[in-house]
């Protein structure tokens, strides 16, 4: 039995930093990705998507991912990126919420931002 593998990530656009990850998940519908913030740095309805929700959507089905496993914690709780800091405690009450409704055994991924970085720098470089 394949794990479901649960992907944390703090902006829309960080899946870049795990395509090699999901493309060798042999079972793309256990795929289940969150975004704690909702991408941008101004006030958002709280369910309307933004541009960038439509952008990792669009990327993250071109891998197999059902759209259905795609979730938006910082958009529904207007949780701005650079104030994911102030909701830590409220953005992770809404996570463990949704995993908790995810059946099976899990693995769990989140890339720090200071880790991509030590990743791309020899391709920066």
């Amino acid at each position: 039995m394949t794990k479901k593998l649960i992907i944390i990530l703090a902006h829309q656009d960080d899946e870049f930093c795990i395509f090699n990850r999901i493309s060798h998940h042999k079972n793309k519908k256990d795929i289940f990705i969150f975004y704690m913030t909702s991408g941008m740095n101004k006030n958002l309805q709280k369910n309307k998507k933004n541009y960038r929700d439509i952008e990792s959507i669009n990327v993250l089905k071109k891998f197999g991912i059902n759209e259905k496993n795609i979730f938006f914690i910082g958009r529904k709780l207007s949780i701005n990126s650079n104030k994911l800091y102030r909701s830590m405690e409220l953005a992770f009450k809404e996570l463990f919420l949704n995993i908790n409704k995810i059946n099976g055994k899990k693995l769990f991924l989140h890339m720090h931002w200071k880790e991509v970085m030590r990743i791309m720098t020899p391709v920066i470089i």
